[in-house]
């Protein structure tokens, strides 16, 4: 913790480090430097040189007594440095830091790297040591020390600068990234170039709390002791990258691979706080809109500075999206890094299939979908964190662990976004506790598919009151709402997992006659469960081309189970038509399209819902891969009275109607009572007046037209004379 009493420490350790190296170069200039009379320097431009200055400043002007001296009086001084370090170092412990000592160790500084770098420190703090290196250099332009004029300020001795040339210019690429930029390309000019520390290290050396506030705009800095959650789940792949990537190790690159929210974040969170290290998080999304500003380079080299002043940090690029980024992108960062880094990391959108060449050691992770019993610990996790915002018992989340981890496949984080997001809901409407369809709400949205290009969304608005069908159907449509719903206990809780190797999603089969209730049973299906429900078109899908229709297949089956849909396929004889004789190659392809969608089918383990009017259409092979095949028969005179007993809303004004006599007399499907029931309320309305037995009358007659069927007066019973006056 930084305080007004470790600030005034590092004041007088600076100050008192700064009148040593103004001793050092006092010491430098009274051995190496000729003063005339007139106080001028030998050697300082447009000064014309004699011989004997000119050898007052070469080597050969010193014995090696003279070198013997000056060597003394260096090493007082270099002691008298590392007594200040040592003093510096032992205060850590007191909560007084001194960053310069932290760098030394962090680059492990021979002592003429140490005193270059303080040389360089001091030259960006005081103007008055840019003038003396100025002077020293014998040029005014070079005002920081170049590592030519230190090697002549350690020492005398002409080999010994030579060595410690070489030395350093071997060295330079483990601590380059703390000047600021040097073309170390052509490293026979690199003891001739100032040696400027960069800004971000001169802050550094000042407040170990400063931040870059350029890094700021795509980096999260995640602290060892401040990690916050506790990983929830995936202790296992945790553990796995424990034993792969032990911290120290050299030469390893760590790809994290899923979809956004699966944990790969708190995975690395929960890893560097366990090995107590610092974790930097590159934002790609953010960084890769900085990227006009300034080039890859430039941004890696301040990213990897900033993880070694953080304690050698962790440096994992989060986000990376394999289709929306480059390859080339991904390779540059990768080749770059290397340059700086012995071991950092990625988390990839996608499954990492394909990573750039590198000679480090490429570890790839595929973190999968959680399973039930891990859904189940994350959202108990939440709900028990959230209880009181959204003012419910130990009860109610018994109540709703028994049905979400099994009803949505969601990652960690959108579990996460699925309560907040219900809870936000919650207080917009002014809801005093949340309920099932504000969380279904809340968790639709986080489910992210493309589901829409080739389906289209079906709303749905029916209960399972609106549903007229036989007692036996509807047994059979609560049975399949069960199993759904209670999928997890039967498969994870009692172990059927074990003993099922596949189909463990739900199908079905409706058939009946048109407009018998198929698509509506599909909806009640859908609302009862609190899922979207998608209707695919058959005609999309069966593409004349070859090898189309199984890619759009696959496509369907991945956005649904990325979205938990519903799949209805409507018309679904066109596919599961009785096998043909092959004989030409559409029939070989179609065959082929039938056998690839069974296979989706008993992978998918979702919900799956096809319809048709003709079962006696369907092979009798395909449809033992079904759990429930259900009719939609044509409905009887009891069936009819009750469609017509609830067409009608109860807001909308109507004469006293004769629903008996219509279910009696006309035998029609609940499609067409429903045509009918909205065709005579729009009559009614246009004329202004309440709904009669005339208006529905019209409506039928005009239904019955469209299949080619004409009415008469007679047909109408002994509501003969409306028609015969409507027909007036």
């Amino acid at each position: 913790m930084i305080t007004a009493e470790s600030d005034l420490f590092l004041e007088i350790t600076y100050d008192r480090l700064f009148q040593i190296l103004k001793d050092i170069l006092q010491m430098y200039s009274d051995y190496a430097v000729t003063i005339h009379e007139n106080g001028t320097i030998a050697g300082i431009r447009e000064r014309i040189l004699y011989r004997e200055e000119l050898n007052r400043l070469s080597d050969t002007e010193f014995n090696d007594e003279t070198i013997s001296a000056y060597q003394e009086s260096m090493n007082d001084f270099l002691t008298e440095l590392d007594q200040l370090e040592e003093a510096a170092v032992k205060e850590i412990k007191n909560g007084k830091m001194v960053p310069v000592y932290y760098i030394f160790r962090l680059f492990r500084f021979t002592p003429f790297e140490k005193l270059l770098f303080l040389f360089s420190f001091a030259a960006a703090n005081n103007v008055h040591f840019k003038r003396i290196f100025a002077l020293l250099s014998d040029d005014y332009d070079l005002e920081y020390p170049t590592v030519e004029l230190c090697t002549r300020i350690f020492t005398l001795n002409p080999v010994e600068r030579m060595m410690l040339s070489k030395n350093f210019v071997e060295r330079y690429d483990d601590f380059s990234i703390l000047y600021q930029d040097v073309d170390t390309k052509q490293k026979q000019h690199l003891l001739q170039e100032p040696m400027m520390i960069s800004q971000r290290v001169y802050s550094f050396l000042w407040d170990v709390a400063s931040e870059n506030d350029e890094l700021k705009k795509f980096i999260t800095v995640c602290l060892p002791y401040k990690n916050g959650e506790k990983l929830l789940v995936q202790e296992e792949i945790l553990d796995g990258i424990k034993r792969i990537c032990r911290v120290g190790e050299k030469q390893k690159i760590l790809y994290l691979c899923g979809e956004p929210g699966c944990g790969r974040k708190s995975i690395l969170k929960q890893f560097c706080s366990d090995n107590r290290i610092t974790l930097i998080m590159v934002d790609c999304i953010k960084l890769f809109l900085c990227r006009n500003d300034k080039g890859y380079e430039d941004f890696i080299r301040e990213i990897v500075l900033e993880s070694m002043l953080r304690g050698d940090a962790f440096v994992a690029f989060t986000d990376f999206d394999t289709e929306k980024n480059s390859f080339q992108e991904l390779e540059e960062i990768v080749w770059r890094m290397e340059q700086y880094s012995d071991f950092f990391g990625f988390t990839l959108n996608g499954d990492g299939e394909s990573l750039p060449k590198s000679h480090y050691e490429t570890i790839r992770i595929n973190i999968e979908n959680l399973s039930v019993e891990n859904r189940r610990i994350v959202w108990k996790y939440y709900l028990e964190n959230m209880k009181e915002q959204l003012s419910i018992t130990k009860s109610d989340i018994k109540e709703l662990l028994d049905v979400l981890p099994a009803q949505y496949i969601l990652t960690p984080g959108a579990i996460k976004n699925s309560v907040s997001d219900a809870v936000l809901q919650m207080n917009g409407m002014g809801f005093a506790k949340v309920n099932r369809e504000i969380l279904n709400e809340a968790c639709q949205k986080q489910i992210a598919h493309m589901l829409g290009n080739d389906a289209t969304k079906i709303r749905t608005i029916h209960n399972f009151e609106d549903l007229i069908l036989p007692a036996s159907q509807k047994k059979l449509l609560t049975d399949a709402v069960n199993r759904i719903r209670y999928r997890n206990k039967v498969f994870s809780e009692w172990g059927f997992h074990e003993k099922v190797a596949y189909g463990k999603g739900t199908s079905m089969i409706f058939y009946g006659p048109p407009g018998t209730g198929k698509t509506m049973g599909a909806q009640v299906l859908a609302k009862e469960l609190g899922l979207e429900l998608y209707k695919v078109d058959m005609a999309k899908v069966m593409s004349r081309y070859v090898g189309e229709s199984e890619k759009k297949l696959g496509e369907i089956f991945e956005h649904g189970k990325k979205s938990q849909s519903i799949l209805f396929f409507d018309e679904a004889d066109v596919l599961f038509g009785k096998r043909s004789e092959v004989k030409d190659s559409q029939d070989k392809y179609a065959n082929a399209s039938t056998a690839y969608l069974l296979q989706k089918i008993e992978e998918y383990e979702g919900v799956i819902i096809l319809a048709t009017n003709l079962l006696q259409n369907f092979d009798a092979a395909f449809m033992r891969r079904f759990q429930f095949i259900i009719e939609f028969p044509f409905p009887d005179e009891m069936q009819r009275l009750q469609i017509w007993e609830n067409v009608f809303p109860g807001k909308m004004p109507c004469e006293e109607l004769d629903y008996e006599f219509l279910a009696a007399q006309f035998k029609l499907s609940g499609s067409q009572i429903k045509n009918i029931a909205l065709s005579a309320a729009f009559m009614a309305a246009g004329e202004k007046r309440k709904v009669g037995m005339a208006d529905i009358f019209k409506a039928m007659k005009r239904e019955n037209s469209k299949v080619g069927k004409n009415m008469i007066s007679s047909d109408f019973g002994g509501y003969y004379y409306l028609m015969e006056e409507g027909d007036e």
